[in-house]
């Protein structure tokens, strides 16, 4: 790269010649009035000087050919250099696209482990929840039942109260009458029984009177 810049700098002159690139075989060949009137000769009559002069003036075409040769391969290697850096640059913009897209995909994840979680432990919660409840129905439901049971205890105690009370009672009553039925008895006084005119019956402790 710094040997092209150096060829650059020293073939500067050459290509401020008008001219036109005919190949490797003519090289430069100027198109101003020098090169119009300038033959082209390889005889022997010509001069030292004029085949000096011939041989840096294709010295300079031979350099300036050089120079367009290093800069089309200076351009090809700057086109070569920015297509590596935009494909680098399209690589690494793919490369971030595929990176935010994880990113976004990890964030999406963990989002939906955190829901995972929170309903997890909505449900732990509601299942803790539904025991308790289910744990005071038990509670209140056997609190009825023992005051159903204790309801029941006090009838049947007092049925059976009663039932001791009617007992005695009946023992009392027949007490009192085996005493009754133990005690002499004395005759009482004569019944008279007539049947008066009408037919009626009559009972009475006095006779009927003879009228």
């Amino acid at each position: 790269m710094r040997t092209l810049l150096v060829v650059a700098v020293l073939s500067a002159p050459a290509l401020a010649q008008e001219g036109v690139w005919t190949g490797y075989v003519n090289g430069w060949v100027k198109t101003g009035s020098a090169a119009s009137t300038r033959p082209l000769t390889t005889s022997a009559s010509v001069s030292a000087a004029q085949r000096q002069q011939a041989a840096q003036w294709y010295a300079l075409q031979s350099l300036a050919a050089s120079q367009y040769f290093y800069q089309q391969q200076l351009a090809a290697a700057a086109k070569v250099e920015r297509e590596e850096r935009e494909r680098t640059e399209a690589a690494a913009q793919v490369a971030l696209q595929l990176e935010l897209g994880r990113e976004q995909e990890r964030t999406a994840q963990a989002r939906a482990e955190a829901e995972r979680a929170r309903f997890e432990a909505q449900q732990a919660q509601l299942k803790l929840e539904q025991e308790r409840l289910e744990q005071e129905r038990l509670r209140a439901e056997e609190a009825r039942q023992a005051l159903i049971d204790e309801e029941a205890q006090r009838i049947a105690q007092r049925d059976a109260e009663r039932r001791l009370e009617d007992e005695r009672e009946s023992m009392r009553r027949a007490l009192v009458r085996a005493e009754e039925e133990a005690q002499p008895r004395e005759k009482g006084p004569e019944i008279h029984r007539w049947v008066d005119e009408r037919g009626v019956t009559h009972f009475s402790t006095r006779p009927r009177e003879q009228r």
